[in-house]
């Protein structure tokens, strides 16, 4: 199974330091998450399985993050 996390730093080439889940596994034993800026928000792509309670039978699902005080992101809700 899986948790899309994510990590920061100061420069493309790392080095990079861990910050936290952006969404907790979904069902299934990968989310595919990507991550895409529209129109002046943020949203997250992924597919999991609560349609068809099958994790080779995946249905693709899309989430707005939202971001705290710190520009972090706020983890979304299982």
């Amino acid at each position: 199974t899986s948790t899309l996390v994510y990590a920061w730093a100061k420069d493309v080439r790392g080095p990079w330091d861990y910050v936290g889940p952006i969404m907790p596994n979904q069902g299934c034993t990968t989310s595919h998450g990507s991550i895409v800026e529209y129109k002046g928000k943020w949203y997250v792509f992924y597919h999991d399985q609560r349609i068809s309670r099958n994790g080779r039978r995946r249905s693709v699902l899309f989430s707005e993050i939202a971001f705290d005080d710190e520009d972090r992101i706020v983890p979304l809700s299982p």
